[in-house]
C-alpha cells in the first residue's frame, strides 16, 4: 500500500486585464489559467512512515512506564491524576506542533480562537487525561492489568494518527467524540478482570 501523498490540480483562472501585469500568475489576463497543486492524501509530519514509527514507540514508552512503575509506590489518585496529565501534556504538544506545520489548517483555528480553544480544553484535553487516568488508577488501586496493557497500542495508534497528516482533516477533533468510547472500552477491561480474578475456580 502506497502511502505518499496524491495531489489534485486546482485550476484559477483570473479576471485582471492589466497587461502589464500578465507576468504575475496571479493576475493573468482573462482566458488564461494559473494552475496550482494541493496536496490532499497523508504525509508523515516527521518525513517517513519510520521516523514516525519510532518516534510515537518511544513516546508511548515515555507515557507509559510511569504509571507501570510507579504503580503501588504512590497513592493511586495522584498518581493517576499525574499520568494522566503527562499524557495530555505530551500528546496535544505532538498534536499542536503537526498544526503548526500546516498552514491551511492553522489559519482555521487562528480565525476561530474561542472554538480552537473550546475544544482543546474541554474537549481534547480532558478525553486524553482521562484516557490515561483510568488504567493508572485501575493498577494502582486493584493491580489491573488489562487497561495498562491495552493503552499500549491506543496510545501508540493516536501518536502514529496525530503524526501523520491525511488531508485538512483535524485528528483532535474526531478524538474528541470517539475518544469517551476508548475511555468506557479501558473501564470495561478493568471490570471484566476484576470479576474474573474475583470468581469461583470450579473444581
Amino acid at each position: 500500500m502506497c502511502d505518499a501523498p496524491f495531489h489534485v490540480l486546482v485550476v484559477e483562472t483570473s479576471v485582471a486585464c492589466s497587461p502589464s501585469r500578465a507576468s504575475d500568475p496571479s493576475h493573468l489576463p482573462v482566458g488564461h489559467s494559473h494552475v496550482r497543486t494541493m496536496s490532499v492524501g497523508s504525509t508523515d509530519a516527521l518525513g517517513s512512515q519510520r521516523a514516525t514509527t519510532v518516534a510515537a514507540t518511544l513516546l508511548t514508552v515515555v507515557l507509559v512506564a510511569p504509571a507501570a512503575g510507579l504503580a503501588g509506590r504512590v497513592p493511586p489518585l495522584a498518581l493517576a491524576l499525574a499520568v494522566g496529565v503527562l499524557h495530555a501534556v505530551v500528546v496535544l504538544a505532538v498534536w499542536a506542533v503537526v498544526v503548526r506545520r500546516h498552514t491551511e489548517l492553522l489559519r482555521t483555528y487562528v480565525h476561530e480562537r474561542f472554538r480552537f480553544a473550546a475544544r482543546l480544553v474541554s474537549g481534547g484535553w480532558l478525553v486524553l487525561c482521562a484516557q490515561a487516568a483510568v488504567p493508572t488508577y485501575l493498577l494502582g488501586r486493584w493491580a489491573l492489568l488489562a487497561p495498562m496493557l491495552a493503552l499500549v497500542p491506543v496510545t501508540w495508534a493516536l501518536l502514529v494518527t496525530f503524526l501523520t497528516r491525511s488531508g485538512d482533516t483535524d485528528p483532535l477533533g474526531l478524538y474528541v467524540f470517539y475518544g469517551p468510547l476508548v475511555v468506557l472500552t479501558l473501564s470495561m477491561l478493568g471490570g471484566v478482570e476484576l470479576v474474573l480474578r474475583h470468581a469461583p475456580v470450579p473444581l
